[in-house]
């Protein structure tokens, strides 16, 4: 016997999506980055960029990042 699972996403509308508590989630793409490991200078730019990002996102005390796959699907397919 299958067990279904509750589906936990009801509504999106362009990068926002509702949960079935109510909660707001937006989803942001965050472009790859290639950098050899050799370029010194164009990682340390990086990881000032991304510091910069979270020191950003802390003002807003709720935050998640996470890694999802690009072929995510936010609405649920019957």
């Amino acid at each position: 016997m299958a067990i279904k699972l509750l589906y936990p996403i009801i509504k999106t509308h362009e990068n926002l999506a509702m949960q079935t508590d109510k909660a707001v989630m937006a989803f942001y793409r965050v472009p790859n980055t290639p950098i050899t490991i050799t370029d010194k200078g164009k990682k340390d730019k990086h990881k000032l960029t991304i510091t910069q990002l979270i020191k950003k996102l802390t003002k807003n005390k709720s935050f998640e990042l996470s890694l999802i796959p690009k072929d995510y699907l936010l609405e649920k397919n019957d």
